[in-house]
């Protein structure tokens, strides 16, 4: 990566060949050029970049780096009693897909300055950073930011997240946060993200719109994640066999039970959930609309759900090749720690001179059905 290096370096060395003093090395040298290429970034130096070694100081001149979207100039001196170091320019939002392997399709420009003084055991730093018109997505997930703009002050303290806006797939966020820093390591956080209708698709047969406040707050190895969300519009379309779909549940229960690995507990939650908007299930199994208000309890390790969701006049099941109006139908969630819930539902069909009444309740996972017919 370096061309053209050119200079000398001068020191005394002892009966052994090793250096006897490394404060008494002393010298320069300058590198014509310098580039960096990185995925399909690439820069290189502007202008001659000048090195000097006195009494144990690094002095860097001169050291100008550009390239798209990326102009950086550092000069200043690092030594191990005194450390002075500029940084200011901007560069490139694609250089961090090199180091974030987590972000792919980032655009944008970023304006820093920062400087770094006291020694190289205690170093201390101080800057800041804005960005312009942002873009990334998170790799296999089903979410893309555009738009971004916002700054951010650093230490060696503290991390300040200062609005922070712009497009979250269809919608708008807002973010700010306050992450508190020893050796450069996160020790307490706290951020605040505001959604307004966020389109999400986690799947190909589940889409929702929503909106809210969520909080992420604690040290990392205990975090809490909190808010409260508004569920707008929903609708899962996914064809599901019955008989295949309580075998999962089953399963899935039985894993969240007795896991073969013990997870571990990092991650608690306290996240209201409200069902009042356009929340529709239309599938082979049912049709119709649900309204309901649920909590996201438990921790990474064990979520659980309390709440009910009902379903609204005009709902339909299909069961056994026949269409039942659904006259009740709630789903009770009641655990703090697990989620297994209890329903009970009331349908009704026609089949030649018979109404035939359906009757279905328990545990979802294990359901009792009745069936009478007048």
């Amino acid at each position: 990566i370096s061309q053209g290096v050119s200079g000398a370096i001068s020191g005394r060395v002892d009966a052994q060949g090793n250096l006897s003093d490394p404060g008494a090395m002393e010298g320069a040298a300058s590198i014509e050029q310098l580039t960096l290429t990185r995925g399909d970034f690439s820069g290189a130096n502007d202008g001659r970049i000048e090195l000097a070694w006195r009494n144990g100081v690094l002095r860097v001149d001169n050291l100008r780096f550009r390239g798209p979207n990326t102009a950086l100039s550092i000069g200043g001196s690092a030594g191990r009693s005194a450390l002075d170091l500029a940084l200011h320019g901007t560069f490139d939002m694609r250089l961090l897909e090199s180091f974030v392997p987590q972000i792919e399709r980032s655009a944008g420009k970023v304006e820093i300055t920062a400087a770094a003084t006291g020694t190289v055991e205690t170093p201390t730093f101080a800057g800041t950073a804005s960005l312009q018109d942002g873009r990334l997505a998170i790799r296999d997930q089903p979410l893309s930011l555009r738009a971004i703009s916002g700054r951010v002050e650093f230490s060696e303290n503290r991390v300040l997240v200062q609005d922070v806006h712009g497009a979250l797939n269809d919608g708008r966020v807002a973010m700010d946060g306050d992450i508190r820093l020893e050796r450069f390591t996160p020790k307490f956080l706290q951020i605040r993200m505001q959604l307004d209708r966020v389109n999400i698709r986690p799947m190909d047969d589940l889409t929702f719109v929503t909106e809210g406040e969520l909080h992420l707050a604690g040290r990392p190895e205990a975090l809490t994640l909190s808010g409260d969300l508004d569920l707008p519009e929903l609708l899962y379309r996914k064809p599901l066999v019955l008989e295949a779909l309580l075998t999962d549940i089953r399963a899935a229960r039985g894993r969240i039970a007795a896991p073969d690995v013990p997870k571990k507990e990092w991650l608690t939650f306290d996240l209201a959930v409200h069902a009042n908007g356009n929340v529709r299930v239309d599938n082979n199994l049912a049709k119709g609309r649900l309204r309901g208000d649920l909590r996201l309890t438990g921790n990474n390790a064990r979520p659980g759900l309390l709440g009910t969701i009902e379903a609204q006049e005009g709902s339909q099941i299909h069961f056994r090749g026949n269409t039942f109006t659904v006259s009740q139908a709630i789903v009770e969630f009641k655990e703090r720690r697990e989620i297994d819930p209890v329903f009970d539902l009331h349908a009704q069909t026609s089949v030649r001179e018979y109404v035939v009444n359906l009757h279905a309740f328990g545990r979802v996972r294990d359901p009792q059905v009745i069936l009478s017919a007048d």
